[in-house]
């Protein structure tokens, strides 16, 4: 018998027996999908609360109103027969939930870009001390409170290897691409920076940037110059303003830092023909994502990983057949 990788996997079988083989492919879908969220949990799906079920409703990420209500159905459906065979004590909390709670779980909004769509917008940007944000968060560059990129001097160059110090966990090395060096040095020598975009209606569209050795610097505003590192509400600010002339939504540092996790994960797909832990583990490396502690010890969160790296996304992102 093929293993189908569910969790609790002779109670779904059991399950699905009573249904066609059609139906059986699309209630199957939902159980694979749903099985590392059961893992997580430590229970199967027919015992989980109102509230872990919203959760995964969110996190099954529907791109339309009609596979969230399909889906939803079919979990209200195991519950339901659960409930019949004594395996759940409580009653089915979807029971009488309305088709607004299964839309509320609709993903509308872009979330991710592929690399071609962030040249595009390297491309339009005027300032490298933008282009250069984008591409360095896109490559793994961040920390606690992207103090990776506020600390960031041409000074901690050394080929394409950066040296990055972290205000909370520290220094490490990091090799970027032959495009992030590039920005980097470009960065580093503009003197001037040209207010949204250079597409500015006030009077002063161009603003002075401060001589020092960080790459990404402050501009002079009403004589007030910080010689130190830049203040990292100026990123947010001018990601904000990139948000907007290129009529993004809900669009911050974490969507480019995802999308470039996404496309370190097409890499690894196509090198090594999957895309599970062991290469989760080196995108988690690379982008020095937290560890968290699961069963008494310290992992990395690998069901939170694939909610965007997985090769659905890639899939999706670069045509990959």
């Amino acid at each position: 018998m093929q293993k189908l990788h569910f969790y609790n996997e002779e109670i779904k079988q059991e399950f699905l027996e009573k249904y066609s083989d059609e139906t059986k492919r699309t209630y199957s879908s939902l159980f694979r999908k749903v099985s590392e969220h059961e893992i997580f949990a430590d229970k199967d799906l027919f015992d989980f609360n109102f509230k872990q079920l919203e959760m995964l409703m969110k996190r099954l990420d529907f791109n339309n109103a009609n596979g969230a209500k399909t889906y939803g159905r079919i979990i209200s459906s195991y519950l339901n027969w659960a409930i019949e065979k004594g395996l759940r004590k409580e009653e089915n909390p979807l029971k009488n939930i309305g088709n607004e709670w299964f839309e509320e779980s609709v993903n509308e909004i872009k979330l991710f870009i592929s690399e071609e769509e962030l040249i595009k917008f390297e491309n339009k940007l005027v300032n490298f001390q933008d282009k250069v944000i984008l591409r360095l968060i896109f490559e793994g560059v961040g920390g606690f409170q992207l103090t990776e990129l506020t600390n960031l001097t041409i000074n901690d160059l050394n080929g394409n290897i950066l040296h990055l110090n972290d205000n909370k966990h520290g220094e490490r090395f990091l090799t970027v691409s032959d495009r992030a060096i590039n920005f980097i040095k470009a960065a580093s020598k503009e003197l001037e920076y040209y207010t949204r975009n250079g597409n500015s209606t006030s009077k002063r569209t161009v603003s002075p940037l401060v001589e020092n050795e960080y790459v990404i610097k402050s501009t002079i505003n009403k004589n007030v110059i910080n010689i130190k590192a830049v203040d990292r509400h100026q990123i947010y600010r001018r990601l904000s303003m990139i948000e907007e002339i290129f009529s993004l939504k809900d669009f911050n540092a974490k969507s480019y830092e995802k999308s470039g996790m996404i496309k370190m994960g097409k890499d690894l797909y196509l090198e090594y023909g999957k895309l599970e832990d062991e290469e989760l583990q080196k995108i988690a490396e690379r982008f020095n994502v937290k560890k968290i502690k699961i069963a008494g010890e310290y992992k990395y969160n690998y069901l939170t990983l694939k909610e965007f790296v997985n090769i659905e996304n890639v899939k999706n992102l670069y045509n990959i057949d």
